[in-house]
Formats: structure tokens, C-alpha cells, sequence
């Protein structure tokens, strides 16, 4: 198998399961045994996650500093969590420890407070109110990348575009939420 192939199956097989795992949550512990789990609740990030995660992947790969004799499925997980708490630190201004044991968790979501709860809620609310707002091939292309987790090339594939114009198009549609949002008075600081 070719390092493109190789690097393009482990992209495939690990990438939705990163994307769920970032949605259910996941905790750690930190040097001096303190508990914390965090969900990814924005899909947005979840992809910046992802994408963030697989460069540094390659890179340790093309660097020769990952053995490939070793599984990468889960040395690309671990690059991804310590990505996921880099930028739960750049959003918390807390900074997480090198050191701590990972914790992957299917029922992180569960120990959500009644409060993210309702936030969870509202927030789908938006985004269905948002979604009405998008003409037939909008709504496809947002359904395809965010409600069925696609990649850009396989989104490609479903709607007759080339991965570079899907992007552009994905592009538009995440302005178009900012734009959408904020004339909603959502993304105003309180």
C-alpha cells in the first residue's frame, strides 16, 4: 500500500469516528488526579479538530517520527485529543497539562448539566431556524457535510462538484451563518 493510500484509509476509518467521539465528549485527567470531560459541541470545530489533528499526523509521518510498524488509528487519536484541549484552552484560557490520561467517553454526554442541556437545545433550535432560511441545494449541501458527516470529496461525489468547489461552497455556507446569526443578535457578547 501507498503512503497516500495508507494515509488516505487511516483519514477515512478514523476521521468519523473522531467526529463522533468529539460530539459524545471525551474527559481526562489531569496530573493531580482532577476528572474533567469536554464535548465539542460545534461542528465547525469538530472538523477544525480533524483537519488540525491529520496534518500533524502527516507530518510526524513524512518526518519519520511515527513508526509505521505500529497501529496509526491510535496515534492519531491521541494527536487529536491533545488538539481538542489546545483549543479548549485558547476558548477557556486554561492551559492543558502534556501529561494526562485520556479517556475516550461514548457516555461523556450524559454528565451534561441541565443547563448546557437547555444551551444544547436553543442551539439547535437556531440552526434548524437557519436551515430553513437555505434554498434546495443549500440545504443538500449542509445536510451532506453536517448532518451526514461527509467528506468534502464524498459530498463532491453526491453533488456533481469537484472537492475544490465544495469547499468553496462550504465556505459561503459558514458565512452565510455568521451572517444569519449575528443579524440574530446571537453572536453579540452579553
Amino acid at each position: 500500500m501507498s503512503e497516500e493510500d495508507a494515509l488516505r484509509t487511516l483519514y477515512l476509518d478514523a476521521g468519523p469516528e473522531l467526529l463522533r467521539r468529539l460530539a459524545a465528549g471525551l474527559s481526562y485527567t489531569t496530573k493531580s488526579n482532577e476528572r474533567r470531560s469536554i464535548r465539542i459541541p460545534s461542528a465547525f470545530d469538530r472538523e477544525e479538530i480533524l483537519h488540525e489533528a491529520f496534518r500533524r499526523f502527516v507530518e510526524q509521518w513524512r518526518n519519520g517520527n511515527f513508526d509505521r510498524a505500529r497501529p496509526a488509528k491510535p496515534y492519531f487519536l491521541r494527536i487529536a485529543f491533545f488538539v481538542a484541549l489546545q483549543q479548549l484552552g485558547r476558548s477557556t484560557r486554561e492551559r492543558p497539562d502534556e501529561d494526562v490520561e485520556l479517556h475516550w467517553s461514548e457516555d461523556a454526554a450524559s454528565l451534561e448539566s441541565a443547563d448546557s442541556h437547555l444551551e444544547k437545545r436553543e442551539r439547535s433550535a437556531q440552526v434548524r431556524s437557519f436551515v430553513e432560511t437555505l434554498d434546495e441545494e443549500e440545504r443538500r449541501l449542509y445536510n451532506l457535510r453536517f448532518e451526514e458527516d461527509l467528506s468534502q470529496a464524498k459530498i463532491g461525489l453526491h453533488i456533481g462538484a469537484s472537492r475544490d468547489q465544495v469547499q468553496r461552497r462550504l465556505v459561503q455556507l459558514r458565512g452565510r451563518v455568521a451572517e444569519f446569526f449575528e443579524a440574530q443578535g446571537w453572536l453579540r457578547e452579553p
